[in-house]
């Protein structure tokens, strides 16, 4: 069973993520749960409803407004759904959960420049990415399901992958789309590849052997203008990235994450953990 987490402020565009979510997972074996966080209020003893109590019922309203949405739009897909609520800030809360129900995705929605509203949290999606325990889904508001336009990315930094089994994913749904993997590698004009990255680029046609894939090594002096600018020329309908544990990102870029990233902001993204 593949359980997926799909984080709502109850805005536009975290149902448009959990509906590119929906779309991308399937429904077949696979396991839905809708959750929101609320932050502790003080309460006291006068026998007055508590705010706590108030936001607690309104969630429930809304995580099940949330669900009506879901089976209005597949009324023809048998979709199992959980609900839940949990006090706390954002990301330990989505890690707590990710503990409790053992999940496989976390999904986000986002405006354009990636900050969250409404309660969520007030922080720029790569820099809670990092902590979060489990691959996430994070989906540009406004962005439709569209993954026979193009194929999947991967783009690579030809290191080798410690944990082969952690891409799993990406070949469950080359498979489940019937579309292709592309492997992009985007160096430096002045870059030659090494022994260890030959070795790492026959590793990656190796776990990538189930699936129709093929390879793509770029020059470009910017990594994240070259992957891009891949994408763009492609019509990808998903870029997926590996984290690599205390080091993410840093091989596709040493500059500041948040900011690069965001040059990525209209992308569809999928980040695997490699740890």
């Amino acid at each position: 069973m593949i359980k997926v987490i799909l984080t709502t402020n109850f805005s536009e565009s975290a149902r448009n993520a959990m509906l590119y979510a929906i779309q991308l997972f399937g429904s077949e074996n696979t396991e839905y749960t809708i959750m929101n966080t609320l932050i502790d209020s003080p309460t006291g003893n006068d026998g007055v409803l508590s705010v706590e109590k108030l936001e607690s019922d309104e969630n429930e309203k809304n995580l099940a407004a949330d669900e009506t949405f879901l089976r209005k739009v597949f009324p023809d897909k048998i979709l199992k759904i959980n609900k839940r609520s949990i006090y706390g800030h954002l990301t330990s809360a989505i890690n707590e959960l990710v503990e409790d129900i053992g999940a496989n995705y976390v999904v986000i929605g986002n405006k354009e420049k990636y900050d969250f509203e409404m309660g969520m949290l007030r922080a720029k999606t790569y820099e809670m990415i990092d902590k979060i325990n489990c691959p996430v889904l994070a989906i540009p508001a406004e962005r439709e399901f569209k993954v026979n336009e193009g194929g999947l990315i991967f783009a690579s930094d030809l290191n080798t992958i410690k944990k082969p089994d952690h891409l799993e994913p990406i070949i469950r749904i080359a498979q489940l789309h019937e579309v292709p993997i592309m492997v992009i590698n985007i160096r430096k004009p002045e870059h030659k590849l090494t022994s260890d990255e030959e070795n790492a680029g026959t590793q990656l046609h190796k776990i990538f052997s189930k699936v129709e894939h093929e390879f793509h090594q770029m020059e470009n002096e910017d990594v994240l203008n070259g992957i891009k600018n891949f994408v763009e020329s492609n019509g990808s309908s998903l870029l997926v990235l590996l984290a690599r544990k205390h080091n993410f990102f840093k091989r596709l870029t040493s500059q500041s994450l948040t900011k690069e990233m965001s040059r990525l902001a209209k992308m569809p993204l999928l980040i695997l953990h490699d740890y």
